[in-house]
């Protein structure tokens, strides 16, 4: 493997990983189901499976940072009003 494929190589085992675990918690709360355990222990499988999903794809759970907003200048913003009142 070449040097610069270790960090990618690395990326990806995590996130097989996290793919795993969420399918034998998946799995786990199938099983709950069958055995007719109470909500609650199925619920706690699909919210450890779900963080597990998540975990693994985070770019599709996230959303982008949002640009910072442009603030106006008040001096502008008086120009601005100016020349209006000044046309009409």
């Amino acid at each position: 493997m070449k040097p610069e494929h270790f960090s990618r190589h690395e990326q990806y085992l995590k996130t097989a990983k996290q793919i795993e675990l969420a399918h034998r918690s998946y799995l786990e709360a199938m099983r709950a189901i069958e055995d007719e355990k109470d909500d609650a222990t199925i619920y706690a499988h699909i919210k450890k499976a779900n963080a597990a999903i998540e975990s693994a794809f985070p770019e599709k759970f996230n959303p982008p940072a949002r640009p910072p907003s442009i603030k106006a200048n008040e001096e502008k913003k008086s120009k601005n009003l100016l020349l209006i009142l000044g046309v009409a």
